[in-house]
């Protein structure tokens, strides 16, 4: 039987270059989350929905980057906050996520202008599947319309924004990362 080395510091523990990369997405997911619920704050009728904004760029442009576990806490943070039944948003995240996967590969092809308009399918699906979920266990008669008021319109206009300040921040935390390897 071999014997297996003991680590001897802390740094053998932890691969630096994956805490880096966990911080940094924890982080960028709770800055959006913060911007989201303080929109919702002050405004109640207009919710962006981030979590939407980073699933799609996120799967389209880099599914590696992304701690889907993560995903999934924030999905759980924002039914808490938009008063849905826990484990709503991410079913209909997931239920996306498989809807999605089969056209990753060409999706990533097309251009960024492309990409937002097909962005408005994925909303509308990711919002309908919320919809008739919620509709069916609160077994409540609501304007389908009612969901896709301002607020759909809204998460969409800003998905560009949205859109390059995730690029932005997935290459920063990359180029952290580098700095902590040599």
């Amino acid at each position: 039987m071999k014997k297996i080395p003991l680590p001897t510091s802390i740094e053998s523990w932890h691969d630096t270059k994956k805490v880096i990369h966990s911080i940094g997405c924890f982080l960028l997911l709770f800055f959006f989350s913060l911007i989201s619920y303080i929109n919702w704050i002050f405004l109640p009728n207009i919710f962006i929905n981030f979590l939407q904004i980073i699933l799609f760029y996120t799967l389209i442009k880099r599914p590696k980057f992304l701690l889907w576990s993560f995903l999934f806490f924030f999905s759980l943070f924002q039914d808490f906050f938009s008063d849905l039944p826990f484990g709503l948003t991410a079913f209909s995240c997931i239920l996306s996520i498989f809807i999605l996967l089969p056209y990753n590969k060409s999706l990533k092809k097309i251009s960024f202008s492309s990409l937002w308009i097909f962005f408005i399918f994925f909303s509308i699906f990711n919002t309908s599947c919320t919809f008739f979920i919620l509709s069916y266990i609160r077994s409540n008669s609501f304007s389908f319309f009612s969901v896709f008021s301002i607020s759909s319109l809204c998460t969409w206009l800003i998905f560009p924004a949205a859109a390059r300040f995730l690029y932005i921040s997935y290459t920063m935390i990359k180029k952290m990362e580098h700095l902590h390897e040599g």
